[in-house]
């Protein structure tokens, strides 16, 4: 049996750290930004692997520990034995940089994630065809499936990779990451779909040895029951559970030992799994990722465990956090029909009263291969690529129950929503949430380009006015959520100290009312246009990035070949476009308003 080295070929440091070394010449401040907490390309390496919090946790999060001038915006104390945050945050950069790296999180819908890999790394295998081998051994039993398949974890191709030259593969792997390309290249690729259902797309990409596989889920937080919610979230952590085959607790040291990174991320419509690896390495990955898909390990140790975590992620991430629950009191009260009504998070109550049959059904309906998109970009051989994704994946027997979808419409809103939530904070915020066109239509686009005239950069005009100008602000954001269903338009500012939350508020709708009165001037559609040409091509600066929206456009669009060309939509928004939907859609009767104040002292 092939032996895995366990502790030689960790990195020194993290991925995250490596990129902002590699950019600091590069484009020093914006790039960074964006780099900070990940977007489409994932950012920790090491003991530990964590994402951001859930969405506005995540953007929050920044602006805790984003500037000194915020002292009562600290961060919370972790528990003494659970997971820690490990990002090292550089306190130098300015406060809007740090809620634009929030941005790419809240708007590609990511969870928060923090995992314990501490376990030595142990295999066992019996034949299940030629690419598998006995050992003797028999297989730990398999409690999510009828049966366990014994299968062999692969061995690099071609010439072996000696310890030294792999740690430089790994440490090259963090910078060949951050390689932007300034000027839009059409992305080749090739799809099929195999017998049992699962779609497959392939791009080759020779600038650099390193190759990402994304595997993605068409399940989200709004395929649950009300009374179970948080399910689709907790997979994301039990799917790092193991296999019959992956000893629990080793399936991210299997990664990182090939000098690779490695994580997921849940949102309201979809869970994503990634690995990135040095080229050489991609069987490892086919391996890990269809063994899950085949015989994940759903039973009551990993259960019981992953519960905990899940609780605990809830109270560092959403309930001790300075504007945690900021999204999931929006969704509550923006809608009352849709699924959207509750986050990825969930409740714990839920998982707490949830059963190991209800997680084993739940696993059998969504995790399946005609529920998955498989995305594998980088240097690779298209036609032996094939053969490799037939020989994993092809024998995974196709899922044969129901996929729910649901089918809950959104009643339009006909009168303002307002309400007030005190929290743990001391700078009060307003929230305003705006039902919108569904993601992809040609209102979808005006209103995602009204979002960069109002806050994109330091000279937008939110920015400019509540900000810099009347300092009601320290910081002032829109977002339109780009979710499967229609959504929400999101306008939010934190006020400056001694500021008002009504006076603010006024002034955001002054700014609004300007969209609406009078067309953008010609400098700014300008502006506008190329913001949104270059964040288009920045999702796709690395071969993880192209691998992530590939798999997004096939699961929501049925077209990848929108990475190419849903740029053409943005450009063909007029200035008369962003102005009507600022009239349609940004007006009081259709909004939700929350005022998000500091809780009463006890003894003040």
């Amino acid at each position: 049996m092939q032996e895995f080295p366990t502790g030689s070929l960790q990195l020194p440091f993290s991925v995250s750290m490596a990129r902002q070394e590699a950019t600091a010449g590069i484009k020093k401040y914006y790039l960074l930004a964006q780099l900070y907490l990940g977007g489409s390309s994932s950012s920790n390496v090491g003991p530990t692997c964590s994402l951001t919090a859930v969405y506005f946790p995540a953007l929050m999060g920044t602006i805790s520990k984003a500037s000194d001038d915020l002292p009562v915006l600290g961060g919370t104390t972790t528990p003494a034995g659970t997971t820690q945050r490990n990002r090292q945050r550089d306190r130098r950069l300015p406060i809007l940089l740090r809620l634009l790296a929030g941005l790419r999180t809240l708007r590609s819908g990511g969870s928060a994630c923090q995992r314990n890999t501490a376990v030595p790394l142990s295999h066992t295998g019996q034949p299940r065809s030629a690419r598998h081998f006995r050992t003797g051994v028999p297989a730990e039993k398999d409690v999510s499936c009828s049966h366990s398949v014994q299968r062999f974890p692969p061995t690099s191709r071609g010439k072996e990779t000696p310890v030294c030259k792999m740690r430089i593969t790994g440490i090259a792997l963090a910078f060949l990451a951050v390689t932007t390309v300034f000027a839009q290249v059409k992305i080749k690729f090739v799809e099929y779909n195999l017998a049992n259902g699962l779609h497959v797309i392939l791009h080759e990409d020779k600038s650099t040895p390193i190759v990402s596989q994304v595997v993605a889920y068409h399940v989200g937080s709004k395929n649950e029951k009300p009374d179970r919610t948080g399910f689709a979230h907790f997979f994301e952590h039990l799917m790092f559970e193991g296999s019959p085959n992956i000893q629990r607790g080793t399936f991210f040291k299997l990664v990182q030992s090939a000098g690779g990174e490695l994580n997921a991320f849940t949102s309201f419509d979809k869970t994503v799994y990634f690995i990135t690896l040095p080229s050489n390495q991609l069987e490892l990955a086919m391996w890990l990722e269809s063994e899950r898909m085949l015989q994940l390990r759903v039973d009551s140790v990993g259960i019981e465990t992953q519960r905990g975590v899940v609780k605990e992620e809830r109270k560092q991430g959403l309930e001790n956090r300075p504007y945690g629950t900021l999204l999931e009191q929006t969704m509550a009260h923006a809608f009352k029909v849709h699924p959207y009504r509750w986050t990825p998070i969930g409740s714990a109550q839920y998982i707490d009263r949830a059963t190991e049959e209800e997680f084993r059904q739940f696993y059998k309906s969504f995790y399946v291969p005609n529920n998955a998109c498989l995305v594998i970009a980088g240097d690779i051989d298209v036609e032996k690529t094939r053969e490799l994704v037939q020989k994993y994946y092809g024998d995974i027997p196709r899922g044969t129950g129901t996929i729910f979808r649901p089918t809950d419409v959104e009643p339009p809103q006909t009168a303002e929503v307002r309400d007030t939530v005190y929290d743990n904070i001391q700078l009060p915020a307003v929230i305003e949430a705006y039902h919108m066109a569904p993601q992809g239509s040609k209102d979808y686009y005006a209103l995602s380009m009204l979002t960069t005239l109002l806050s994109g950069g330091q000279s937008s005009r939110l920015t400019k006015r509540v900000v810099d100008k009347d300092k009601l602000a320290v910081v002032a954001q829109t977002i339109p959520l780009d979710l499967e269903d229609p959504a929400v338009f999101l306008v939010f500012s934190i006020a400056n100290f001694g500021k008002s939350p009504r006076e603010l508020e006024g002034v955001m709708q002054e700014e609004i009312a300007k969209t609406q009165a009078g067309l953008l001037t010609g400098e700014e559609f300008a502006k506008i246009r190329n913001q949104k040409e270059t964040a288009f091509i920045e999702k796709t600066r690395t071969v993880q990035g192209k691998a992530m929206e590939l798999a997004n456009y096939h699961i929501f669009f049925g077209d990848a070949n929108l990475i190419n060309a849903e740029i053409t939509r943005f450009m063909e928004v007029t200035r008369e476009d962003i102005q009507r939907v600022a009239k349609q859609y940004l007006t009081p009767n259709n909004r939700t308003v929350l005022y998000y104040l500091p809780k009463a002292k006890v003894g003040g």
